[in-house]
């Protein structure tokens, strides 16, 4: 994967003065939309505890910004986008980020899958159902890359896919 392929994310944390200004607590860059999440409650929380203060300082709406992340997601898919399947892989519920990864998976409509849920057939990924095999075209992998094809990267972990990463070097899923 080249980095062109991320998908870039930047938050940031203000905090409101007691001026009337607000102050940058911090700022950070991630491949994923953990902070985006957390901002989606904090917003929540706050448009219900100050909602004059929100609406006077112009606070835009989070989903756009999901509804770009799915759309980003869909372009990076080789079929047309009505018959796209784009999954989110998640490592499974004892991972500290799961509920998130449910919520998202959620909020954009996604299937929530573990590692065991996908298969890699002549390089092509599946998810395995009751039905049988099914096409995976874009896999949203919010961190657990490091681990995902035990086949080229070692390891052991539950989450990972065998070829994957060859599935993605020949080009059939994102």
């Amino acid at each position: 994967l080249s980095l062109h392929d991320a998908l870039p994310i930047c938050n940031s944390w203000l905090i409101f003065a007691r001026n009337s200004l607000f102050s940058l607590l911090s700022a950070s860059t991630a491949a994923r939309a953990s902070a985006i999440l957390a901002s989606m409650a904090s917003r929540s929380v706050t448009s219900r505890a100050m909602p004059q203060v929100m609406h006077r300082v112009g606070v835009k709406r989070l989903a756009p910004f999901f509804v770009r992340l799915l759309n980003a997601l869909k372009q990076r898919g080789s079929r047309p986008s009505e018959n796209l399947r784009v999954v989110l892989l998640t490592p499974g519920p004892r991972h500290p980020l799961y509920f998130e990864d449910i919520y998202l998976a959620r909020y954009l409509n996604l299937t929530l899958v573990e590692g065991g849920d996908l298969a890699v057939r002549e390089d092509r990924v599946y998810l395995k159902t009751l039905g049988g095999l099914l096409p995976v075209d874009v896999i949203y992998s919010r961190g657990a890359e490091a681990q995902i094809d035990p086949l080229e990267l070692g390891g052991s972990a539950p989450h990972g896919v065998p070829g994957i990463l060859q599935a993605v070097r020949k080009g059939h899923v994102a």
